[in-house]
C-alpha cells in the first residue's frame, strides 16, 4: 500500500472522521462547507478556535465537531507529528490515536493503512487467536 500522505496527519485525520458513516458525496460536501468556513485559515488552526456549533452548521454532528477540536488540541500539542507516529509500531500507533476523543480503533486503523502504508493492521491479540483458531 502507497501511504496517501496528502494533506497533513491532523488534516487527513479530521477529515477521516467528518466522513465516519456518510456517503462519500456527503462526506464530500460536508467536508467543502467546513473548508470554506475556515476562510483560507489553516484548518487545524480553525479547529482549536471554531466554535463547536459553527461546525455543526457545516454538517458535522455534534461530537464530530467536538473532535476536531480535540484533534486540532492534540495537533497543537505535539502529539500528532507524522514523523514519530510513523515510526511507532501500529498497535503503540492505535493506542496513541485513540486517546483523542473522537477517534476510534476505526479510525486508527483506516489511517494506519492509508496514511501510513500499514499493511498488516490486526492487533497481535487477534493475530494470536487467528493462529490458534487455524492450528
Amino acid at each position: 500500500m502507497i501511504p496517501r500522505q496528502d494533506l497533513p496527519l491532523p488534516e487527513r485525520l479530521c477529515r477521516a472522521v467528518a466522513g465516519q458513516q456518510l456517503s462519500v458525496k456527503a462526506a464530500a460536501s460536508i467536508w467543502n462547507r467546513v473548508v470554506e468556513n475556515a476562510e483560507g485559515t489553516p484548518l487545524i488552526d480553525h479547529f482549536a478556535i471554531v466554535d463547536p456549533q459553527v461546525l455543526r452548521g457545516c454538517g458535522l454532528s455534534g461530537a464530530k465537531a467536538k473532535a476536531m477540536g480535540a484533534i486540532a488540541a492534540a495537533a497543537l500539542a505535539g502529539d500528532l507529528n507524522a514523523e514519530m507516529l510513523g515510526r511507532m509500531k501500529t498497535e503503540a500507533r492505535t493506542q496513541q490515536l485513540t486517546q483523542i476523543l473522537g477517534v476510534g480503533h476505526w479510525t486508527a486503523n483506516m489511517l494506519n493503512i492509508f496514511y501510513f502504508g500499514d499493511p498488516d493492521i490486526w492487533p497481535e491479540e487477534i493475530r494470536r487467536h487467528e493462529r490458534l483458531w487455524n492450528g
